[in-house]
């Protein structure tokens, strides 16, 4: 079987540096995809902070997404930076 998908769940929110929410992810698992083409799941647990995420935000169901597998040590690509056309300010 080969890995498709990691399976995360929020555990809580923090603001980037713009001052932006965002949320916090935790691997929970695996999908997995068969030679034949069925689909399993490699289950590693939810961790205790998604669920209290979920509870205070007054809700009773934890939902888990699917993401493109990414290395452990590997970061978000950089958001590109508009580049000011000539004749406009440069913000500070």
């Amino acid at each position: 079987m080969k890995k498709i998908r990691d399976i995360v769940a929020v555990t809580g929110t923090y603001k980037d540096s713009e001052g932006n929410d965002k949320n916090r992810y935790s691997n929970c698992g695996s999908l997995l995809k068969a030679e034949d083409g069925r689909l399993a799941i490699a289950w590693d647990g939810v961790p205790d902070s998604a669920i209290l995420h979920a509870a205070t935000q007054g809700k009773d169901t934890l939902w888990l997404s699917l993401f493109e597998i990414r290395d452990k040590g590997q970061q978000q690509p950089a958001q590109q930076v508009q580049q000011p056309s000539q004749g406009e300010d440069i913000p500070f």
